[in-house]
């Protein structure tokens, strides 16, 4: 597979979002850089320690927030709407969880934990409105992170955590949510995962991608269907593993590409073969850095990244400069 690299002067960026042929640093104030170099300038400064941003897919809304706190920002074309938050405990150690989709109807929707750390809520952006009512709930004992929504909307996954500490993945029937709430307590039957999740994201017709790591949990390691140092596809239609392959080395933070390749960015960006798990290529000469985990204490290094799976490209800050990767 061949590639285009642009290096594009444009020190200093905080976040990165894809908006159309353009990036968008939200946390850093709205500055738009263009990818033929233009880079407009900041229109606000939001004065907190804001790192982090997601958009919505039509670009008006976006969130910022603190990877290891508590706040957020909802904007809208960059005017604040609300501040939102998530429970203190253990926020220091890992990723805020926060997703925007829209859903059939049109309506923008953040999915979020803005009560308990283990309890997902889906708002309405710009009101706050709850969907799926206020009725009883009785979540598990999960942190949750990393949340993804899946083309088309059926499912959300969270690729969080549980005490000792390990990461897991959990998946929710995002449709039955939007209808009550009591849904986002039930995560849907997976094959067993034996090694720790790395990272999930979603491909199309529901399938989930994920890594896992060389930890595992030693419990009832031999009826494990997919275990360490592994990728692998599921079928959440069938709860079905489509394949699994063993990995040569960490992939980190996944981009799918199509039905044969990802781009893992743990160090530096690279290609690997979803049926073989052997890397085809890598771009060294770009620092992504060394997020394995929803847990991102203690030196882990996450510079702005943004992807863009439509399109087969993917973006990464580094200190005076973005580069862009375009994939043939």
């Amino acid at each position: 597979m061949s590639d285009r690299i642009s290096r594009i002067d444009a020190p200093g960026m905080r976040s990165l979002c894809w908006a159309r042929d353009t990036l968008v640093d939200w946390v850093g104030g709205g500055r738009v850089l263009h990818l033929d170099g233009e880079l407009e300038k900041a229109r606000v400064n939001y004065g907190y320690r804001f790192d982090a941003a997601v958009a919505s897919p039509c670009g008006e809304f976006a969130v910022i927030y603190e990877k290891l706190g508590t706040k957020g920002l909802v904007l809208r074309r960059g005017e604040v709407l609300r501040e939102i938050n998530r429970s203190f405990y253990c926020a220091d150690a890992y990723e805020y969880p926060i997703a925007i989709f829209r859903s059939a109807s049109g309506q923008v929707i953040i999915a979020h934990c803005p009560d308990q750390y283990c309890r997902i809520e889906l708002e309405d952006i710009a009101t706050g409105e709850r969907i799926g009512g206020r009725g009883k709930r009785e979540p598990k004992d999960f942190f949750h992170s990393r949340l993804r929504v899946s083309p088309g909307g059926r499912w959300l996954l969270s690729a969080g955590w549980v005490w000792h500490p390990f990461g897991m993945v959990e998946v929710f029937d995002l449709e039955a949510a939007m209808r009550t709430s009591d849904a986002l307590d039930q995560p849907v039957g997976i094959p067993k995962i034996d090694g720790e999740v790395a990272a999930a994201e979603f491909l199309p017709n529901h399938r989930m991608l994920i890594t896992t790591s060389k930890e595992t949990l030693d419990d009832d390691a031999n009826e494990a269907v997919i275990g360490a140092n592994s990728v692998a596809i599921i079928n959440l239609a069938t709860r079905q593993v489509i394949s699994r392959s063993p990995t040569v080395e960490p992939l980190g933070s996944l981009m799918p590409v199509d039905e044969e390749v990802a781009v893992g960015f743990y160090e530096h960006p690279k290609l690997v073969s979803l049926q073989t798990g052997a890397v085809l290529k890598k771009w060294e000469t770009v620092k992504s850095g060394n997020q394995i985990s929803s847990i991102i204490w203690n030196g882990i290094s996450t510079p702005p990244i943004a992807i863009d799976v439509s399109h087969r490209r993917f973006a990464v800050a580094e200190d005076s400069c973005v580069v862009v990767v375009d994939l043939l």
